[in-house]
């Protein structure tokens, strides 16, 4: 991917799961500008700033719909999800340096989580960690601290004693938070918000009509665009796909 590819308007985004609207443009360009500064390191535009400085603290009220923007963006501008890391060092896409997400499942352990992102940490890969401060112990955290300072030693490698490599560039952390006044929830530690980029999701009460209206006609738009590919579909296959949600 060329780095102009970076470059695509945060007003033009518009998925079946998202819009943006006038009350979200601020927040979309803050990530797009921290993408735009993982771009640029992996390209070695940046040859000043260590390979894991680009951490990003997604602050917002539950149900703004922080996951969905992130990757909807995400998108956007040109990197795609994928659901695994562990081939991903042996594919086509990684050996042509193609830029991928991975967004870590909320059923792993701690351990796991460890390894994951040590792995994605190699690997160069986007990672999006939701709610994460609820998900965090005491070693994780140093473990990302480190990540995100650029400290790496080999024997953190995920990979076998055989198979280590020189770290690939490109990798970032975007973790979500809800708004620390919801209850039951805590904030970030000072180690992690003090090597990330700290942005706020506009919550849902300062939105206008304006935004709403959009939401809603893209979300008939789109579910009109779902029902005419089920129609075309043959019969057994519609078992198969996933409904629409609501807006909101």
């Amino acid at each position: 991917m060329k780095l102009t590819a970076i470059t695509k308007r945060v007003t033009d985004i518009a998925s079946k799961d998202f819009i943006a609207t006038q009350a979200n443009y601020d927040t979309l360009e803050q990530l797009a500008q921290a993408i735009r500064i993982r771009q640029l390191q992996k390209y070695d535009l940046l040859p000043d700033r260590k390979l894991g400085t680009n951490g990003v603290i997604f602050e917002g009220d539950s149900g703004v719909g922080k996951s969905v923007m992130i990757e909807a963006l995400l998108n956007h501008q040109g990197i795609t999800k994928i659901d695994s890391l562990d081939d991903y060092r042996y594919s086509q896409d990684y050996h042509d340096q193609q830029h991928h997400y991975y967004k870590l499942p909320a059923s792993l352990s701690y351990q796991e989580i460890e390894k994951q992102l040590i792995k994605a940490y190699e690997l160069g890969v986007v990672v999006i960690f939701d709610e994460i401060n609820t998900r965090l112990n005491e070693g994780l955290e140093k473990i990302i601290s480190n990540l995100l300072t650029g400290h790496y030693h080999q024997e953190q490698s995920s990979f076998d004693l055989h198979q280590r490599f020189t770290p690939t560039k490109g990798f970032m952390l975007i973790g979500s938070i809800n708004s620390a006044r919801d209850k039951g929830r805590t904030s970030i530690s000072p180690a992690i918000q003090h090597r990330s980029n700290i942005i706020k999701a506009k919550p849902l009460r300062e939105y206008q009509v304006a935004d709403f209206e959009k939401i809603i006609v893209n979300w008939l738009e789109q579910s009109s665009i779902q029902e005419q590919q089920r129609s075309t579909q043959p019969e057994g296959y519609l078992g198969h796909q996933d409904s629409l949600g609501h807006p909101f």
